[in-house]
């Protein structure tokens, strides 16, 4: 009996663990070849590292051309015959390359131009049926398989269909590898090269002549890059790239991307590596000068192509478009686009706060002022005040200033008093901030006080304050509404007056205009947006003070009773 349970509770755990593994069989898979599941396994791997999802045939780039897809076995054709006894047939190409049409016989199509064998079908139709109306229709692609040999990560055989290119079976072997030659990408089809496959030019250019559509039992090789130039500095994308024959300067720049917004478009400089040499032979390429040698060199020899080229790019008004001669790129050659020391394309400046329309404007620098921009800002709003306005000089805010840093690392007791000041100054100085009257530039219109603007610099135009505001040992510390004519102690009396350990004669008031301190009393006219500070006192330890004291008169005592003795 226990020998039975036993059984019987093997044969159950066997059964849970066969549902299990079942269970986890996709229902997809059940009746799928072998080689078709190993192929979506792969590919589903693929997408779960790159986000895409194609397949064999998975999408149309555009309906079939009859007149460049080959007809091949697994293919199939709808034949809809219309008249007396309308009829359709399925017509699937046999492995043999043949459609079989009941009641009308057997015609070969195999590698036949779609047109062309529809044309054929037709006509083997119309003797059987003279009077009906023919139609033809490509219902099915076949499958069929390929080999994607070489510099990939999965090298292998993949099922794919005539409307793939060299690029999808590519990407179905997981992609190429570091080292890939991807320009030179061969495509071999009974053993003999059928075509070569730039997938380097179709993915930057969108270039499909260099990315073919497959056919029936293609071997792809992807060999190792053997010869490259390199395109170095100001480009979009600086790298090395593999050099086939006929590339020229022009292909160098557009497969590098063409330039970056920094790059000096001038001149560019190449270096050319001779066969069996370690020293380049330098020259130049001049925007509108052809190419030019080094000083006191002679100019390698370069292979003129005999037509100049502008890369395309978008240009400044104002700006003149190079113009380049285009020459034959060699191996190892290096391209050096130079960088200029600003960012040339981004000449603007940022005006934000009270205006119409705060963003960022182009400047022409040595041209353009301050109103200029306020003016192309839609000009200044109602609630504006000039009196806080500002510009910041941002290029100047990195200016490093050697002397404050090295007073940085010294502790304030061993300075010097003049470094003391300086320093203390220099704390409180507002880096880049330049002295510009807004209200003489803007409001009177007067040009001196007009500045003019460099790239990268900030206006800010802050909103009008109707207030002062009070703030520390005051019984109400707040905003206090400006009346005019109000002197600072008015308004300290309206904040609830001085608190009980108010430091009165060290309160302040601070101008919204330039931050500049007065005591009270010296403040003058008070503007809106002034501040007033109360500082608080500071606390004493009035024990402490009477044992110092005591402690300091005992010992003055002490020395007076010496001194004293021995003078007597």
């Amino acid at each position: 009996m226990s020998g039975s349970r036993a059984w019987c509770d093997t044969m159950l755990c066997g059964a849970v663990l066969l549902l299990s593994v079942v269970a986890s069989v996709p229902a997809a898979d059940y009746g799928l070849p072998e080689e078709e599941r190993l192929q979506r396994d792969r590919i589903e791997r693929a997408e779960a590292r790159r986000g895409i999802a194609p397949g064999p045939g998975g999408g149309l780039e555009r309906a079939i051309d009859g007149a460049a897809y080959l007809v091949g076995p697994g293919d199939v054709l709808l034949l809809s015959v219309y008249g007396p006894t309308p009829l359709t047939h399925t017509l699937p190409v046999t492995l043999e390359g043949k459609v079989l049409i009941p009641d009308v016989g057997e015609i070969e199509v195999d590698r036949l131009l779609l047109d062309e064998a529809k044309e054929r079908i037709r006509e083997l139709v119309l003797r059987t049926y003279p009077r009906a109306d023919v139609g033809i229709s490509f219902a099915t692609l076949r499958r069929f398989q390929v080999h994607v040999l070489g510099q990939v990560e999965g090298p292998g055989t993949y099922l794919a269909t005539a409307v793939d290119r060299v690029s999808d079976a590519v990407y179905w072997a997981g992609g190429l590898r570091d080292r890939a030659g991807d320009r030179r990408v061969q495509v071999y089809n009974s053993d003999t090269l059928r075509a070569t496959a730039d997938l380097f030019a179709f993915l930057r250019r969108g270039e499909l002549g260099g990315n073919p559509t497959l056919l029936d039992g293609d071997v792809i090789l992807v060999p190792f890059m053997e010869r490259r130039f390199t395109v170095l500095g100001a480009v979009n994308d600086p790298m090395s790239i593999g050099h086939l024959p006929g590339d020229t300067f022009r292909d160098a720049l557009l497969l590098a991307g063409g330039f970056a917004f920094e790059a000096t478009i001038d001149t560019i400089e190449v270096a050319r590596y001779p066969e069996g040499t370690e020293s380049p032979d330098r020259f130049y390429v001049i925007s509108g000068e052809g190419l030019r040698p080094l000083p006191g060199k002679l100019l390698p020899d370069v292979e003129l192509t005999g037509e100049t080229f502008t890369p395309p790019a978008v240009w400044l008004p104002g700006d003149d478009a190079p113009v380049y001669t285009n020459f034959a790129m060699m191996p190892n050659d290096i391209v050096f686009v130079r960088r200029v020391p600003y960012i040339r394309r981004q000449r603007l400046v940022e005006i934000e706060g009270e205006v119409r329309y705060p963003g960022r404007y182009p400047v022409h620098e040595g041209v353009t002022r301050l109103s200029d921009v306020v003016n192309w800002a839609g000009g200044l709003t109602e609630d504006a005040s000039l009196v806080e306005a500002r510009l910041v000089r941002r290029e100047a805010i990195g200016l490093e200033d050697l002397e404050y840093e090295r007073l940085k690392n010294i502790p304030v007791a061993d300075m010097r008093e003049d470094e003391y000041n300086y320093f203390k100054m220099k704390s409180r100085a507002n880096p880049g901030q330049m002295v510009v009257d807004f209200q003489a530039a803007l409001i009177r219109g007067e040009e001196k006080a007009d500045v003019l603007l460099e790239r990268g610099d900030l206006i800010e135009i802050p909103k009008r304050k109707d207030f002062v505001t009070v703030l520390g040992m005051v019984a109400n510390p707040g905003n206090v509404g400006y009346v005019k004519g109000l002197t600072a102690r008015d308004y300290i009396r309206l904040a609830g007056g001085f608190s009980e350990n108010a430091r009165k004669g060290k309160a302040r008031v601070i101008r919204a205009e330039g931050g500049e301190w007065a005591r009270l009393g010296d403040e003058g006219q008070l503007s809106p947006g002034d501040a007033i500070m109360v500082p608080e006192k500071p606390e004493r330890d009035w024990w402490g003070i009477i044992r110092d004291t005591t402690a300091f008169a005992t010992q003055l005592l002490a020395i007076f009773i010496v001194i004293d003795r021995s003078v007597d």
